[in-house]
């Protein structure tokens, strides 16, 4: 998104969805599918 003044940006943000990217890389599991849980490790 950009702020636009006298025909310029003058701002700009930028919004990133690391956790999803990963999630699509499947570096990172998706809520809920973790293979390890707190009963099976103890």
């Amino acid at each position: 998104m950009h702020r636009i003044q006298n025909g310029k940006i003058v701002e700009s943000w930028n919004v990133w969805d690391t956790l999803g990217m990963l999630q699509q890389m499947e570096v990172v599991p998706k809520m809920g599918t973790a293979k390890v849980t707190a009963e099976k490790r103890n």
